[in-house]
This record gives structure tokens, C-alpha cells and sequence, in this order.
């Protein structure tokens, strides 16, 4: 039976998922890079394959890809963007600019939902937004920084500025610095979001939620919208599926 390891290296934590015979029988997440080396080398003689999304630094993703390599004698697939692929086509001019988990989440939904315009909301260390229409085109997006890069900018760009974040849902006026801070940068999310949903020349047929912060988000902003939480995984299987 083959075993097909799936990596999702992000920006905060690299994400497994073990696949045998199609289907799912682990799943994992790591905090550093050295517990995950650690875990790979004491697994790395049952792993057949490796399908891998980083959305690194062409350096530092070269020396993770090395790492496989010298502890695996598997093969290695690692995911690349294609301007047209599958159905789907994006609208960047240099499809290399575009993040791989952009492109391998998109990959996903609009193979699920083919014929419907698809906002797409990822709500992790960064906010991502994409829009693809019912051709399957990407028509574009938006990055912002997440609430944690948020609240890290102004303890970091603000020298008066000292707070400790809670876990309150509040958007009113702040009457303290952390309540100005927290209720402000939850409004300032929510707004944008709510704004792109209300917008009508978007033509949005259906709102997908993914990330850290979306079962939060969702809450918060009370939107209709659908939660998805293995797409870059599901992108990874698509991807290689079809090249195959």
C-alpha cells in the first residue's frame, strides 16, 4: 500500500497528512522545523512519496527539500503554480509571484464548485482573498496581515502602545489601550470582509473560509460561509492526479 506523505510548509507551522491508497489515516502539525526533521527521520522508511507546498524562501525551501532527500529514498513532487491547469486559470501576469497555498486552495474549490463565483478567505499568519468566477478564472485578491502580525505592528512600530490581547468578540469604541487595539483590529477585518461579500459587481455565489482564524472570523463577523479546512492538501492531490 502506498503511504503519501502531504506538506504543507506555512509560514507558522509546516502541516502533514498521510494518505494510503487515497485515503487519510494521519494527520499532524509541527511548531519548528527541527521537531519536524526529528519526526521525518524516525518515519522515513514507510514514506513512499512526498507531495510538498512551501510557501518559503527559494533558500530556505531548498534546504528543507535537501533535508528530505538525504533522510528519504522516496520520491519527491513539489507543487509549482501553473498559469492555466486543471480548469483553472490565474490572473497574475508571472504565475510564479502567486503563493502556492493560493494556488493549490483555489485548485480545490474550483474543482468543487465549478459553475459559481468563489470568494476565497484564507485567515492566517496573512489574510488572503481570491476571487475565481464561474470560468474558472482567478479575476485577483488581496494580502493583509492577520490579527497576529496586526497586533505585532503596532507593539513593535508604537512605542506608547502596551497591551495583552483577549479572547473577547468586542468591536465597540475601546475604553482602555488593549480594547482599542483588540476591538479595532477585529473591525478592521470584519469590515473588509463584509464589504467584499456586500459588494455586488463581485457576483459572489458562495464564501469559503480556511485558516487558523476562520471558525473565529466566521463568529465574529456572523457571515454566511462555508468552512474548509484541507484545502492545500486537497490542491496537492488534484495537482499531481492530473499530471499523472
Amino acid at each position: 500500500m502506498a503511504n503519501i506523505w502531504q506538506l504543507d510548509a506555512g509560514n507558522s507551522r509546516i502541516k502533514l497528512r498521510v494518505l494510503q491508497n487515497s485515503q487519510v489515516i494521519h494527520c499532524d502539525a509541527f511548531d519548528s522545523e527541527d521537531s519536524f526533521i526529528s519526526y521525518l527521520r524516525d518515519k522515513a522508511e514507510s514514506i513512499d512519496e512526498i507531495q510538498l507546498a512551501c510557501v518559503w524562501s527559494e533558500e530556505r525551501k531548498k534546504k528543507l527539500i535537501e533535508i528530505i532527500v538525504n533522510a528519504c529514498g522516496c520520491e519527491l513532487r513539489v507543487a509549482k503554480v501553473k498559469k492555466e491547469f486543471a480548469g483553472l486559470k490565474i490572473a497574475y501576469q508571472d504565475e510564479n509571484s502567486l503563493g502556492i497555498d493560493r494556488w493549490l486552495s483555489m485548485l480545490a474549490i474550483q474543482t468543487q464548485f465549478p459553475d459559481e463565483v468563489i470568494l476565497l478567505i484564507s485567515l492566517g499568519t496573512a489574510i488572503t482573498i481570491d476571487i475565481v468566477n464561474k470560468k474558472g478564472t482567478h479575476e485577483g485578491g488581496y494580502i493583509i496581515p492577520g490579527f497576529r502580525l496586526l497586533h505585532e505592528s503596532l507593539v513593535k512600530n508604537t512605542g506608547q502602545v502596551r497591551f495583552t490581547s483577549n479572547e473577547l468578540n468586542e468591536m465597540t469604541l475601546g475604553r482602555s489601550t488593549t480594547q482599542a487595539v483588540n476591538n479595532g483590529i477585529r473591525r478592521l477585518v470584519v469590515s473588509m470582509l463584509r464589504s467584499l461579500i456586500a459588494d455586488q459587481s463581485l457576483h459572489v455565489d458562495r464564501v469559503i473560509l480556511a485558516g487558523g482564524d476562520a471558525e473565529y472570523v466566521k463568529a465574529l463577523a456572523t457571515i454566511d460561509a462555508e468552512i474548509k479546512q484541507d484545502l492545500i492538501f486537497e490542491g496537492l492531490a488534484l495537482a499531481f492526479h492530473k499530471q499523472d
